[in-house]
């Protein structure tokens, strides 16, 4: 994932940021569930939110792509 490109959250998936702290990613059509810590939610945030992803977090957005749970534009933002 070279350069910056937009990423969200994919169709089939729901983001659920939780009050003390983390998220949880829930996919709809295969009930996957993937929970994440305090950082990781952190970078979720900045993701969701349109933000610049610090270049230390650009592999955790990598693999959130890869897996499946996020999408990336085809276009450089």
């Amino acid at each position: 994932m070279a350069g910056r490109y937009q990423v969200k959250a994919a169709g089939n998936v729901t983001v659920t940021m939780l009050p003390f702290g983390g998220a949880v990613l829930v996919n709809g059509t295969t009930l996957a569930v993937a929970e994440c810590t305090d950082a990781e939610a952190e970078v979720i945030a900045l993701v969701l939110g349109g933000e610049p992803v610090p270049d230390r977090a650009a592999p955790f957005v990598a693999q959130l792509v890869e897996a499946g749970w996020f999408v990336a534009s085809d276009r450089e933002v």
